[in-house]
């Protein structure tokens, strides 16, 4: 999962060879054509001819050889797996199941389709029953890092983090430079708020690849929440560097900025963050927060304002606006946000208490 997307160049011989592989492949369709007159039961021609449309990315036709194949022998297990490729490259996926599931019944252990069976389920987000395909898998081949490394990403999606941990420690151990195992794990391990662990995750990325953006943000929020703020501060800077378009990098740096007392400064990481993504609750919320602190009462209103449109349940937008209303002498306006608050359960005790001070100085 790299922020920076990467563009396949071919060079004029990789050019020159895929286009004589496309010859080949139309060249070949026409010799099995010719088979398939003289012998229309020729299950092999139906199948080489399917596997050169499917080549060619011609998916309809391709399956329509692999279903003459199986007319011919329905238990043919490479038609079946071929034709479930075909049908997820078309996004019919319950389809593709079901020629899986197919081949299942006829080899239990068959190792293609169990992997595009578990793919399948992930893909449909049914995480739980992906689970056991991807133990059947691992059960009859220890050594395959990918495999632990796409059940600990299901197993992440059911925020079983620990769990998920376990799996990418196994990839890794099995294949020590597999990066994406690496950042993963320092995901899981910020949800689990391990951060010094995440950190060290996050710099075995950055062995590998000095300039992998998010494994910088992942570190970055890490240290930030280990109030490491100047390491912080320089890693959420190089993550921007590499990726301005990370609204969650902006975001974070500017709440950095703020409880650095940099509130100029923080407004300007939030002003990047929402013109990136304009439906940033938190960060209309913090860059209100700091224009209230440099008394530009009217934007940060505003800005509360924008939060409590994104979502009316957040009580701190209401408390944030109570208190400058309160600070203008606009009470009864300011009791009415506070209650709005209260209402909307903010569960900070300080917070709490605040709200009740401006409420009963108001009777």
């Amino acid at each position: 999962m790299y922020s920076k997307k990467i563009v396949p160049i071919f060079k004029k011989s990789a050019q020159k060879n895929y286009k004589i592989s496309l010859t080949k492949n139309e060249e070949a369709i026409e010799f099995f054509n010719q088979t398939i007159q003289l012998d229309n039961n020729h299950k092999q021609a139906f199948f080489n001819k399917g596997k050169s449309l499917f080549i060619l990315q011609k998916y309809l036709e391709a399956i329509e050889c692999f279903d003459q194949v199986l007319k011919i022998d329905n238990k043919s297990k490479n038609a079946l797996i071929k034709k479930g490729q075909a049908l997820l490259y078309l996004n019919r996926f319950t389809e593709a199941l079901n020629c899986f599931d197919q081949v299942l019944e006829l080899f239990p252990l068959n190792k293609q389709a169990l992997q595009k069976k578990a793919n399948i389920l992930v893909g449909l987000k049914k995480y739980s029953e992906s689970i056991n395909f991807f133990n059947k898998l691992i059960s009859l081949d220890l050594k395959n890092p990918k495999i632990f490394y796409q059940k600990g990403n299901a197993l992440l999606q059911l925020e079983q983090y620990s769990n998920a941990i376990q799996c990418y420690d196994n990839a890794i151990n099995i294949s020590p430079n597999f990066i994406e195992a690496h950042y993963y794990k320092s995901y899981a391990l910020i949800q689990l708020q391990q951060f010094f662990e995440a950190v060290r995750a996050c710099d075995q990325v950055l062995a590998l690849e000095s300039k992998h953006s998010l494994a910088l943000l992942n570190k970055a929020f890490s240290l930030h929440k280990l109030k490491q703020y100047d390491q912080a501060q320089k890693c959420y800077e190089e993550s921007i560097q590499l990726n301005y378009n990370s609204y969650e990098a902006h975001n974070n740096y500017g709440y950095l900025l703020k409880e650095k007392g940099s509130y100029r400064k923080a407004i300007k990481s939030f002003d990047a963050a929402i013109q990136i993504n304009s439906n940033l609750k938190l960060s209309y919320l913090n860059r209100g927060k700091c224009l209230e602190i440099l008394d530009k009462n009217v934007q940060a209103i505003n800005d509360f304002n924008l939060t409590i449109k994104l979502d009316p349940n957040c009580s701190k937008a209401y408390y944030e606006k109570a208190k400058i209303l309160h600070k203008i002498q606009s009470n009864r306006k300011a009791i009415v946000y506070c209650r709005l608050a209260q209402q909307y359960n903010s569960f900070d005790e300080i917070e709490i208490a605040l709200k009740s001070k401006i409420i009963k100085n108001q009777i």
